[in-house]
């Protein structure tokens, strides 16, 4: 079964994916349920996707009407899938992919002056430092005022908390997945 977009003017969709099993994609139910509880925040947003992986969150985005999406993934054959993505869904001009290690330092690969209205995480299983990347972003000042951040990660992992500069609005679980929301801090910034 191939993975494709769920709602918006791409539903159905075709996402490419790299091969083998490095890349590991957020389950459909899970990315159902995220862009619920995110509804009309996507609109016009700007998208930052940590750990892109297939792109499956930031296509989700920019088909629910985000405005641009910036994808940060260090494999080249998953950097590959996303751009097949973007020219099969004819928005090259909305994306930007960055090679680079997500839980390094991202900002000097960014336009300075660029914020996100939105920041997906989603780290390899295993990856134990959810602290430092949520530190990392507030520290380069990636965060537009009202961003959201959601985390996601498993039930077994040390689960991602607030870091100064972020507050902690929800946590969700779907079997073995966890999202936690988390917003820009009013005296940050």
């Amino acid at each position: 079964m191939s993975l494709r977009i769920i709602a918006g003017q791409f539903k159905g969709r075709k996402l490419f994916s790299p091969k083998g099993e490095e890349v590991r994609p957020t389950a459909a139910v899970v990315r159902e349920a995220l862009f619920s509880i995110l509804g009309y925040k996507i609109e016009g947003a700007r998208v930052l996707d940590l750990f892109a992986g297939t792109g499956s969150i930031g296509f989700e985005a920019l088909s629910r009407g985000a405005q641009r999406v910036t994808f940060v993934e260090r494999l080249p054959d998953a950097r590959n899938a996303i751009l097949k993505t973007a020219e099969h869904l004819g928005v090259t001009n909305q994306i930007e992919v960055i090679d680079a290690n997500a839980a390094g330092k991202i900002r000097h690969r960014i336009d300075q002056e660029v914020q996100f209205d939105l920041v997906f995480i989603d780290p390899p299983y295993g990856h134990e430092r959810p602290a430092k990347i949520l530190g990392r972003i507030i520290s380069e000042g990636l965060l537009a005022e009202g961003a959201f951040v959601v985390y996601e990660q498993q039930r077994n992992e040390v689960q991602a908390r607030p870091v100064e500069g972020l507050v902690h609005v929800d946590e969700r679980r779907y079997g073995r997945t966890v999202l936690t929301f988390f917003t820009r801090s009013e005296n940050d910034g």
